[in-house]
Parts: structure tokens; sequence; C-alpha cells
């Protein structure tokens, strides 16, 4: 039962000899990588490279791991990685071989990346006078919405940020 899946790897292997030589080494077969953000429309970058905005699907080599940064005006950069770990199929037995070296015992995770990302009018620690600090930072959100930089959800979700912070 086991030659379909062995013929099928096989040819996947010549392929992908045939396409992408080497790096097929380096990097392993590729996995469908989804990114989201909350807010929508973040500017993703995987590896150094812009690759779309938020949310979107995108093909990762399984053998290393990843580092995405999204970034949105109005919020401060956020980080994430997305490292390989054995899949099923690569757990118990001692796995050697061509489906060892071309990562097909390996899964990126987290899958799918979820990223929420924190307001740049959020100070990174609170002042002596709290309640007025906080008052002026939802006023200046306040004047986003007004003008139409955001829109009501993203307002709302900014705001909760805020009162989540000087509440703690």
């Amino acid at each position: 039962m086991h030659t379909p899946r062995i013929l099928v790897a096989a040819s996947a292997l010549i392929a992908s000899f045939t396409f992408s030589g080497c790096e097929l080494f380096e990097e392993g077969f590729e996995q469908p990588v989804t990114v989201y953000s909350f807010p929508t429309g973040a500017d993703v970058s995987i590896d150094g490279e812009s690759v779309g905005k938020t949310p979107v699907t995108v093909e990762l080599g399984r053998l290393k791991a990843h580092q995405l940064v999204l970034n949105k005006t109005g919020y401060k950069p956020q980080k994430e990685t997305v490292l390989p770990s054995r899949n099923d199929e690569g757990k118990g037995l001692v796995r050697f071989g061509l489906m060892e070296d071309t990562g097909l015992y390996y899964d990126l995770g987290p899958q799918p990346v979820q990223a929420q990302l924190v307001p740049d009018v959020l100070p990174d620690s609170r002042g002596i006078d709290a309640y007025s600090e906080m008052a002026t930072i939802i006023t200046e959100v306040d004047q986003r919405r007004e003008s139409g930089q955001i829109g009501p959800v993203e307002h709302k979700y900014i705001v909760d940020q805020i009162v989540n912070f000087y509440a703690n």
C-alpha cells in the first residue's frame, strides 16, 4: 500500500529538482501559511521581502524559521515567527533520507498566524497622572475617527486597548 505514496513523493522530488535545484534542500518543500491581523490591511514582510497586505497566504519552505513583520500606519510594528516542527508522520520513529531532507516530516506553525496590532498611541508606561494621559490619548483617537482616518470598528478596538492598558 505504500507504493503509491512513494511514487508520488519521488515524482514530486524529481519535479522539484528540475525546477528549484538545491534550494529544496535548504528550505524544504513549501507549505501555505496564512497571515491575519486585526485590524486588517497590515503590510507583511517575510524574511525581509514584502509579500502583501493581511489577510495573505504565502508559500514558505518547511525546513527553516521565518521572520514576519507586520506594519500598519497608526500601529507599532509587530514581529511574528513561524517555526518548523515535526508533523504526525515525522514523530516516533527515526526518520532520514529524502523525505527528511526535503521537509516532508515537518509543518510550519503557528498556522494560521494571527496578530493583534498594538496602537502607536499606547505609551510604554503610565505617567503620574494616568487619567489625564488616558483622556488625551482617547481625544486623539476620537479626532482620527472624526477625520475619517479610522472607521468605527477600529476606533472601538483602539479605545478598548487604551482602557485595558490604564485599567491594569
